[in-house]
């Protein structure tokens, strides 16, 4: 589910847990590129998915390990500026042009994608 309103990234996750889904975890290139290609129609920007360093180690919103990458080059940087030292970039998201990933503040509001598992489908 693509969410076209820009929210912070928490924000994000507790509109998806409120849908029954979490924010999107991608296991694979397919699952980059079914992302990508939901996300295709907005304006260049970054969409948030569930990943997330906010403990120091990387980590999906639905629980699940990050076994697939693909950052864009050069990321995850963790950027710090003078005004985010606190905070760096915890958060994770696709860029909706080449499906590439990066990192960011978690305070920034960017559309983002839910994801729901399915069970007992016929």
């Amino acid at each position: 589910m693509f969410r076209r309103k820009p929210v912070k990234w928490d924000t994000a996750n507790k509109i998806c847990k409120g849908m029954g889904a979490h924010l999107a975890s991608v296991h694979d290139k397919k699952e980059n590129n079914f992302i990508k290609s939901l996300i295709s129609t907005v304006p260049n920007t970054l969409v948030w998915v569930g990943l997330s360093d906010v403990h120091k180690k990387m980590k999906w919103a639905d629980g699940t390990r990050v076994s697939y990458t693909n950052w864009d080059p050069g990321q995850p940087d963790n950027y710090m500026t003078w005004f985010s030292w606190v905070t760096g970039e915890d958060c994770g998201g696709l860029y909706n042009k080449g499906g590439k990933w990066n990192d960011s503040r978690c305070d920034r509001k960017y559309p983002f994608v839910c994801k729901a598992h399915v069970t007992g489908v016929n």
